[in-house]
């Protein structure tokens, strides 16, 4: 997940340097780039809540033994 982060991260700056705001293509990829952000964010959001709500309730099933 980190390595598409720094991928989509790394390809605004390049289409960035190369296009210009008024290009088509680079308006086109800087919604697409920034809606694949906001969309792991929200996934990352949503199992981040799961697995603090699982913590509470009790129902994880880590067995975790200390050596």
């Amino acid at each position: 997940m980190d390595f598409l982060y720094s991928l989509m991260f790394f390809g605004i700056i390049f289409l960035s340097i190369h296009l210009t705001h008024s290009n088509k293509k680079f308006i086109y990829y800087i919604y697409l780039f920034s809606t694949l952000f906001g969309l792991f964010a929200v996934v990352t959001f949503v199992v981040i809540l799961v697995d603090i709500i699982k913590g509470f309730v009790g129902s994880d099933n880590c067995t975790f033994v200390f050596i």
